[in-house]
């Protein structure tokens, strides 16, 4: 056995001693928030996670930063309306406020492990300005910013071999574990900055996207209360105290697409949520979900997913 067959043979015996649940377990709010409780003593968090063709359509977003390591399959990560082409090895960071999904191909699941974590462990507001040197990555991007970083930008077996141990420690709790966890996260840290130091990612504060995701707060929770029903643009932009022009130019800038494209996507989570947990017909879904017809639904399901209602539902069911 060659030197990198050795490797990917480690890395995939690695891979098997995480933790892996279904991206099904995803919990989020009715504004689209993916919400955590960190430990306070220790606020990272580490999820792996197997996504498949289920996995909810629908952007999310979190007040904390992410780094997502993609260890096995293909699919895409879509970040503030900027699309990737995701394989093994390739990294992702998400921050505050940004709307994102990720996405398996459909005859590949995907095994993303998802590294969660308040930037206050690192840097603190008013803090020494060295410490902030890790996080720059997160707030500072020039217009070809890319959130992606391939394989190949860093150390085979690197990033992996990090979040191993830092799911190792989160695991034993010892007593020093908290910093342990945080010299781990600051390592890795340290090479996603190299990299962009050395791809010069350019000086633009993105901090202001948290606060426009706080001025549709209340949008996403109408959306996702009322999905079913025909929502106007007047009606929705009223909500959001902004004119329907105004609106639509803010709203594609904050989730990276329309409003009209972001309510059925909400719909097809909702038709998805009965395909999976229900016997009620494809048609009477069609209708419960907000859509004209039978055939409506369709073919947006089988432009979202790939596979008609029906397919998905057999899919499932292993028939």
């Amino acid at each position: 056995m060659t030197q990198g067959a050795r490797k990917r043979a480690e890395d995939r015996k690695t891979l098997e001693d995480f933790p892996w649940a279904s991206s099904r377990t995803l919990r989020f709010t009715a504004q689209g928030e993916f919400p955590l409780a960190f430990p306070p003593e220790c606020p990272v968090l580490l999820h792996c996670l197997e996504f498949s063709m289920e996995h909810p359509l629908t952007p999310s977003y979190h007040e904390h930063l992410e780094i997502t390591l993609i260890g096995e399959g293909r699919g895409r990560y879509t970040v503030d309306g900027c699309r990737y082409e995701l394989s093994a090895g390739d990294l992702v960071i998400v921050g505050r406020g940004e709307f994102h999904l990720i996405e398996a191909d459909f005859r590949t699941p995907l095994k993303a492990i998802s590294l969660h974590f308040m930037p206050e462990l690192v840097s603190t507001p008013g803090g020494a300005s060295l410490d902030f040197e890790y996080l720059r990555p997160f707030h500072y991007r020039g217009k070809a910013f890319s959130r992606r970083l391939p394989a190949v930008a860093v150390p085979e077996g690197w990033t992996l071999g990090l979040m191993r141990r830092i799911q190792q420690e989160i695991a034993a709790r010892s007593e020093d574990y908290p910093l342990a966890v945080k010299t781990l996260l600051c390592d890795l840290l340290l090479g996603i900055s190299r990299h962009y130091r050395r791809t010069g990612p350019g000086r633009v504060l993105r901090d202001q996207r948290v606060l426009d995701c706080e001025r549709l707060r209340d949008v996403f929770a109408f959306i996702k209360g009322n999905c079913r029903e025909t929502l106007s643009l007047g009606q929705v932009s009223r909500l959001a105290r902004m004119s329907p022009a105004y609106f639509c130019r803010f709203f594609k800038g904050v989730t990276g697409t329309t409003l009209t494209e972001y309510v059925l996507r909400t719909r097809i989570d909702r038709g998805m949520e009965f395909l999976s947990n229900s016997s009620l017909s494809v048609t009477d879904i069609a209708y419960k979900t907000g859509f004209s017809s039978h055939s409506y639904f369709d073919r947006v399901f089988k432009r979202l997913k790939g596979v008609t209602p029906l397919e998905y539902r057999r899919r499932l069911k292993g028939y």
